[in-house]
């Protein structure tokens, strides 16, 4: 057993194409659930971010129902 996982091809690709969409970006907005898990989320992509050297903006939601990410997309981040 070498330690590799093997992900669904489907997952992968998903994965490669929010990548290429990252990296073509100016500037990240990343949204978080304001718990545990989520501010543990939120710490590892941020890190990613700053590995690729993007600027990013981090909002912690308490809620992440409908009404709250429409009021974050009307920001327009």
């Amino acid at each position: 057993m070498n330690g590799s996982v093997q992900l669904p091809a489907e997952f992968s690709e998903a994965l490669k194409h929010a990548l290429k969409v990252i990296e073509s970006a100016d500037s990240v907005r990343l949204v978080s659930h304001y718990d545990a898990d989520g501010l543990a989320a939120a710490a590892v992509m941020a890190g990613a971010l700053r590995r690729m050297n993007l600027q990013f903006h981090l909002t912690l939601s308490k809620s992440l129902e409908k009404d709250a990410l429409e009021s974050i997309a009307k920001e327009g981040n």
